[in-house]
């Protein structure tokens, strides 16, 4: 079947630059024809809808190729190998020198394209037929495997034909066009060189071919010291991809070459050949190697550096999105390329050295020890495995040193002795010359101690907080000894200890963080500590100790050390927040607990309370409902304590519920003005409860609030209590309700009443964190009336006039709707007023006007015919239209009423209607904020009036309705609107 090759070009760039496929680096083919670009075909003179092509896969990867889109691929392996041939033998006509290639491969010669009649190309250059040759065959080659079985498959013979564009110029036959036989067509022997190849590549391994990918593997690397060398591996280069790459390895000390290393296989022994470092690592490609070094007290580290440039051919496959691939002609680029690749690894090396490591540990207070051992204690496995060689001493201690640090509780005047110890873990004998310990404020160093009497210890004189001791300068710290005579790995130390006093009064941090450093050393051959250096500490290191940043042990290194006082501090906080309205649950209320500046020092002083992040925006609440409060106390103290008793007021607009299950559970009492108990609600001021106490603990500590460690705690440790109450009208002009909580009485773990640091108990004052408030707003309940006349109606002779007047309900005042009747016709003539109706929501809560009364004035008369929706009552007439019509705020409700004129010339004049809600009502018995229903008092607005006046005409009358706008002055009262109809 003739079908046409579709040539895909680039015609710009993301610049708009143009480029025609003139880029040599990548070739771009169909992959299965029959397809157009956006629409079934797109040609003719069509316009093709614009797809983005958002999809894409490596063809080197068809496993990961998902579907549909692997559906236009071939699904036989075999075939799949075939295609992936074409495409790795393909290229780009523009690309010179793989043109010259590919052409020398298929045998064909330049030459051979002279043969094609130029006229009939269009007057083509000879180098413009060749780059469409060779789309051609490249393309019809793609399609003999893509579309194998269909009208699309060019077939082992295929004929081909080509025309200048896709608009339907009459297609040629090239072989016509080539002065010579079918089987010297270049384009005939190429499309074979394809087939042919493709064929034959049965075996061809298409993942090998790709873009070469190099790596370092150095997930295993160790360095240890054999011999007189340092051994360092085992690294492997990794390689996937074709052979097209070069690469450079270096090995240097960080900042200059080492000359003198070896590349070595496996074995550790054998060398890798090689001219150098590049050649011998490039040539270990696939196998491990390692890297030796001589041993030097200069070099602290071997570098591996790998880098290069690998160059080879991407395939990618391109769609549109899977919705779209039916209407789309997938794609693949065919791409040079050259990436870079570069990794390193740095292994530190060290000769033995000498080595000296200090613990620090509270062995006392007040002269009794820690309930738990505070002194290191030191693995047995780890120092045999040094022993062994199993393990090796790195830049750090290897030697673990187990001990808490959690910090010890003390008060002012509290006796504390410190063991300093010095152990040597290195190779080499040496001496702690001098010690030095920093005391912080808070600590000072014991006067006429017999302990620092023994010990030495001096202050120094310009820094009373630097205190140093030289007491095991001559004390020999022997070097590990590998093979112990008992089989008992240990290592040498010797200890100092040193007493201090905890000063009263404190007005810092709470934790007296105490640091000691080795601060002179000495060992035989003046060597310097291979992993510390004695004396670094800077005051602001001793400031800010931190040792969390530290990878070398417990210190910023291994000959400092640190241990923590906690200063007791008593110190409860409480947050009160809604938890539940009636049966609905509040769940945006809680305080979420922020702990990032607690202990932390600001303005000099330690931050000591937690940020508690909750809304105080008020509830909003109707008349009636239930609020239940959860009051939250929290202990952000240094000692464990109770809530003993709480407290709660009693603001105007909230009423304490004694009977509520709730209030039952959490023991509330009531209590007047003065303090006195009581069981009145209504002479009932505040509430307290001692549910939290010592002596209300179902089980033994149920209700201890734990001291709060913000290294080992998230939040301080919290218990809870609630309280309800019912909501009712408040007296404020902003409806909102505040209710205050406290605590009125904290104990200690031992019962007693310890100070609290920041609050003072039972006393309200502005700032305290032991108190708290919450909010409601009580919504208001507020319908409103207004009525004004819709209509005239005159009936006379037994026609019926209608006018309708106009007025709205806004009308304020309203226009007086007066008719005019001819004197002749008086009695004849039935005048009826329609009246409007409005109820409006003006207030914050749904509800209903389940009644409204209506008040006729004398001269109008109530037909029940006329208004079946009301009904005579006690000298009104009331409806209950709107019963069932809940109204939500905002929303309003309509009846109307049709009053008849009371047919007598002594019955004219001015009439005014009036109409009041007489009953109203919503689901919470929330009166009305501004009416009181039923009271029929002016003024409110839940009552209106609508005036209407008749006059006799003694002139001759028309037979229509005509309104005409008047004024008439009524003395004392201002002016009031006449709306005429004259009849």
């Amino acid at each position: 079947a003739n079908k046409p090759v579709i040539k895909v070009v680039k015609s710009s760039d993301s610049n708009g630059t143009s480029m025609l496929n003139e880029n040599s680096q990548e070739a771009i083919f169909c992959i299965k024809d029959g397809i157009g670009f956006g629409s079934s075909d797109g040609a003719n003179g069509s316009t093709a809808s614009v797809v983005n092509y958002n999809q894409y896969f490596d063809m080197r990867k068809p496993g990961e190729i998902a579907s549909p889109y692997k559906n236009n691929l071939p699904q036989d392996n075999t075939n799949y190998k075939k295609l992936m041939w074409v495409l790795e033998h393909s290229v780009n006509p523009s690309d010179t020198a793989a043109t010259a290639i590919l052409l020398n491969e298929a045998g064909i010669s330049d030459n051979d394209f002279n043969n094609y009649k130029q006229a009939d190309f269009n007057n083509n250059s000879i180098d413009k037929i060749k780059k469409d040759v060779i789309e051609v065959a490249q393309q019809a080659a793609i399609w003999h495997y893509t579309n194998s079985g269909t009208d699309y498959d060019p077939g082992n013979s295929p004929n081909f034909f080509r025309t200048n564009n896709n608009t339907g110029d009459t297609a040629i036959n090239i072989d016509d066009l080539y002065n010579g036989s079918f089987e010297d067509d270049p384009i005939t022997i190429l499309y074979s060189y394809f087939i042919d190849g493709a064929d034959k590549a049965t075996n061809y391994d298409y993942t090998q071919s790709g873009l070469t990918e190099i790596s370092l593997d150095k997930s295993s690397v160790a360095s240890k010291t054999e011999g007189t060398n340092f051994i360092i591996g085992p690294y492997k280069i990794n390689k996937t991809g074709n052979d097209n790459f070069n690469l450079v390895a270096t090995i240097t000390d960080g900042t200059n070459a080492l000359n003198n290393a070896k590349i070595l296989k496996s074995d550790k022994t054998t060398e890798i050949n090689g001219a150098n470092y590049s050649e011998k690592v490039k040539n270990s490609i696939g196998s491990t190697f390692y890297i030796s070094v001589p041993v030097s007290d200069n070099l602290s580290k071997v570098v591996l550096s790998i880098s290069g440039n690998t160059t080879g051919k991407t395939i990618t496959y391109w769609s549109a999105p899977a919705t779209q691939i039916s209407v789309t002609q997938p794609i693949a680029i065919v791409k040079n390329e050259t990436k870079s690749f570069k990794d390193s690894d740095e292994q530190k090396v060290y000769n033995a050295k000498f080595d000296l490591a200090l613990r620090k540990f509270i062995v006392s207070i007040n002269g009794v020890a820690p309930s738990v051992s505070r002194e290191p204690v030191i693995s047995q496995d780890n120092l045999k495995a040094l022993a062994n060689g199993t393990a090796e001493f790195d830049s750090g201690s290897t030697v673990t040193k187990t001990h808490t640090k959690d910090p010890l509780t003390v008060k002012a005047g509290d006796k504390v002795v410190y063991t300093i110890r010095v152990y040597n873990e290195g190779e080499i004998d040496g001496k702690a010359t001098e010690i030095t310990d920093y005391l912080p404020e808070g600590l000072t160093l014991t006067q006429n101690s017999t302990i620092n009497n023994k010990y030495g210890w001096k202050a120094d004189s310009t820094n009373s907080k630097k205190i140093t001791s030289t007491y095991l300068s001559n004390t020999n710290l022997t070097a590990f000894n590998k093979t112990p005579s008992d089989g008992n790995y240990k290592i040498s130390y010797a200890d100092v200890q040193v007493e201090c006093d905890v000063i009263p009064n404190l007005t810092s941090s709470t934790k007296l963080k105490n640091v000691a450093e080795i601060s002179k050393d000495s060992n035989a051959e003046n060597k310097s500590d291979r992993d510390s250096t004695p004396g670094k500490l800077t005051e602001d290191q001793i400031k800010n100790y931190n040792p969390g940043t530290s990878t070398k042990g417990k210190g910023y290194e291994d000959d400092d050390d640190y241990e923590d006082l906690l200063l007791s501090r008593f110190d409860l906080a409480l947050r009160k927040f809604i938890t539940g309205v009636n049966d609905q649950e509040v769940t945006n209320r809680e305080p979420q607990v922020d702990t990032s500046k607690f202990g932390t020092i600001v303005d000099g002083k330690e931050v000591t309370t937690c940020t508690y992040n909750h809304t105080k925006e008020p509830v909003r609440v109707e008349h009636n409902d239930i609020v239940t409060y959860t009051i939250r106390i929290y202990n952000e103290g240094t000692v464990d304590g109770y809530a003993a008793v709480v407290k709660d007021d009693l603001p105007e607009g909230i009423v304490y519920l004694p009977e509520d299950s709730t209030n039952i559970k959490y023991r509330w009492k009531m209590y007047d003005a003065d303090g006195n108990e009581t069981d009145d609600v209504t002479k009932a001021a505040f509430v307290t409860t001692d549910y939290l106490s010592k002596e209300q603990e179902k089980t033994t500590g149920s209700n201890l609030l734990k001291a709060f460690d913000k290294d080992n705690m998230d939040t301080p440790d919290y218990r809870d209590v609630k309280i309800a109450f019912r909501v009712t009208m408040p007296n404020t002009s902003d409806r909102i309700v505040i209710n205050k909580a406290q605590i009125s009485k904290h104990t200690d773990s031992d019962g007693k009443e310890p100070k609290d640091t920041d609050s003072v108990p039972d006393k309200w004052n502005d700032g305290e964190d032991d108190q708290d408030i919450e909010k409601i707003y009580v919504k208001y309940f507020d319908l409103a009336l207004r009525k004004w006349v819709t209509q005239a109606i005159v009936i006379e002779d037994g026609q019926e006039k209608v006018m309708d007047t106009g007025h709205k309900a806004e009308d304020d005042p309203e226009s007086v709707v007066k008719v005019e009747i001819n004197k002749k016709r008086l009695k004849d003539t039935v005048v009826k007023f329609r009246y409007s109706i409005r109820i409006t929501n003006e207030g914050e809560i749904a509800g209903y006007a389940t009644e409204i009364s209506d008040y006729i004035p004398k001269g109008l008369k109530f037909n029940q015919a006329d208004n079946p929706q009301w009904r005579e009552v006690n000298g009104k007439i009331v409806t209950n239209a709107l019963k069932d019509t809940l109204l939500q705020p905002g929303e309003q409700g309509f009846v109307d009423v049709l009053l008849t004129w009371e047919n007598d010339e002594n019955n004219m004049g001015v009439m005014t209607n009036v109409a009041e809600i007489s009953e109203d009502k919503n689901d919470s018995d929330t009166p009305d904020i501004d009416s009181t229903p039923n009271n029929k008092k002016d003024g409110e607005d839940d009552i209106d009036d609508a005036p209407v006046a008749l006059t006799v005409n003694a002139g001759k009358a028309p037979t229509y309705f005509a309104m005409i706008a008047g004024v008439l002055s009524i003395i004392g009262t201002g002016a009031i609107l006449i709306k005429k109809f004259v009849i």
